[in-house]
């Protein structure tokens, strides 16, 4: 967290807290300060740092959602104070003071991420105790939260932003409550919001650091989140979906190249190994069932052709359709099948499976992608859940995004040149194995330039 120290500016009053922030990155603090806060332009501090938090509101959003947006500057201002008293400093000023500025902005970029993740609670909370978080004000935090990991949503897809919205809030918030119960509404804790966030989005809180960071340091800005770049649209999910499926690991946070798609390369199992053979990357896979379920996994080795299981810790199965999921490989690790891809083999299934064992995969694609592709609801391998509606389905779409960068893209290029050379190697050794020996020999050439009797058989033979 860097050094914690106080010291006296010349022209200042007040004791300096730089806390854990560099000299240049101090500067930037004090000039937003004095920017934002004690700018003599009419407005109150909290209007001008409404201002300075203020995010994209796409077309689609619902009103309730929309006053917790716009009161932001406020919640920060509150943040803040709340801040400076936890630390046993309570402010001696009503009024915002550069150290009540600096020190709410260590909190939310540079304390743990279980503080971040409290800073950010607290700014979507109107219980000022910081208890609960409504069923909207967990709607409001959640659409902040994907605004803030890509601005572009709001106003490329606000349709699709909203409802990744919902379905990360359905997946939040605890079960509905039933028909005729006490209670209106759901409620969300904070220690409900640590659990959730901690299994499925641990990256959740690095959105809201990383946008903070991005507003205060401009150029000097360290991030610790950045949204995914697609190399392609992707014909089966949104990007509100992809930047969703971002929160659960670093290794979306990059460039994805599209290795695969069946909308351009054919729906084939051979086109689908030809394409992710010799990647050498992680991996995710889509998959749309005809039943409308989208899930998939992450594979974090490369894939190759074996009869045996593989892979390591960093796999996970998900689904995005009906509902946001998120299953990672199992605490007992009683059971290390991760990935399985078998092209060859007669005795063993042939397609590509995660999870389970050969006898029942958690899911498995077969070789013909009919309604013979399965998944299963638990596994020895990953936490328990279900990842389609119907236990068998057939694929509708499939793709697979390469997460390796241009290292992994190049070592494909050299395994595809390899190949290549060893075919045409092995065509070279056949072709002088058949021109040293005389049978094969006058056999062809009596079979190519075959005249009289002979030319006349063969044409019967062949017809």
């Amino acid at each position: 967290m860097g050094t914690t120290h106080s010291h006296h500016h010349h022209g200042h009053h007040e004791s300096e807290w730089k806390g854990p922030f560099s000299d240049e990155e101090y500067d930037c603090l004090v000039k937003s300060y004095s920017d934002v806060v004690a700018a003599k332009d009419g407005a109150s501090p909290q209007e001008r740092l409404q201002r300075f938090f203020s995010l994209p509101i796409a077309v689609e959003v619902p009103s309730e959602w929309q006053q917790g947006l716009a009161m932001l500057g406020a919640s920060f201002v509150e943040l803040c104070k709340h801040t400076q008293e936890q630390q046993g400093e309570p402010s001696a000023s009503a009024a915002l003071t550069l150290n009540d500025f600096v020190r709410g902005i260590a909190q939310c970029t540079r304390a743990s991420s279980q503080a971040i993740l409290r800073a950010l609670f607290r700014l979507f909370a109107s219980d000022k105790n910081g208890v609960y978080l409504s069923e909207d004000e967990v709607h409001t935090m959640l659409y902040a939260c994907l605004v803030m990991a890509n601005d572009r949503l709001a106003e490329n897809e606000p349709k699709q932003l909203v409802q990744m919205t919902r379905k990360l809030a359905d997946a939040a918030l605890p079960v509905p409550l039933p028909v005729g119960s006490a209670a209106t509404t759901r409620q969300l804790s904070m220690d409900d919001l640590m659990r959730w966030t901690g299994n499925q989005v641990p990256l959740l809180y690095s959105t809201f650091s990383s946008w903070v960071t991005k507003r205060c340091f401009g150029r000097l800005a360290r991030l610790s989140y950045n949204p995914p770049e697609l190399s392609h649209p992707s014909d089966i999910l949104s990007l509100s979906q992809f930047t969703a499926l971002s929160l659960t690991g670093t290794p979306l946070q990059q460039r994805v190249d599209r290795l695969y798609t069946n909308a351009q390369d054919g729906l084939s199992f051979n086109r689908l190994c030809h394409h992710i053979l010799g990647y050498g990357g992680p991996t995710l896979v889509v998959v749309r069932s005809t039943d409308g379920d989208v899930f998939g996994l992450y594979g974090d080795t490369e894939w190759r052709e074996t009869s045996k299981f593989y892979g390591s810790n960093g796999c996970f199965l998900f689904r995005v359709e009906p509902h946001l999921s998120v299953y990672r490989v199992s605490a007992s690790s009683a059971n290390e099948n991760y990935m399985y891809l078998n092209t060859k083999g007669v005795a063993l299934p042939r397609g590509l499976g995660m999870g389970g064992d050969t006898t029942a995969f958690r899911l498995f694609l077969n070789e013909d992608f009919d309604e013979n592709c399965y998944t299963s609801a638990k596994c020895l391998s990953f936490e328990p859940g279900r990842l389609t509606t119907k236990n068998n389905f057939a694929v509708d779409a499939l793709e697979v995004w390469g997460c390796g960068g241009d290292d992994a893209i190049g070592r494909q290029r050299a395994y595809r040149k390899d190949t290549a050379d060893m075919i045409d190697k092995m065509r070279k050794v056949d072709k002088a194995a058949f021109i040293g020996n005389e049978f094969d020999r006058n056999f062809l050439l009596s079979k190519t330039f075959g005249h009289g009797t002979d030319a006349a058989r063969i044409a019967d033979d062949e017809h």
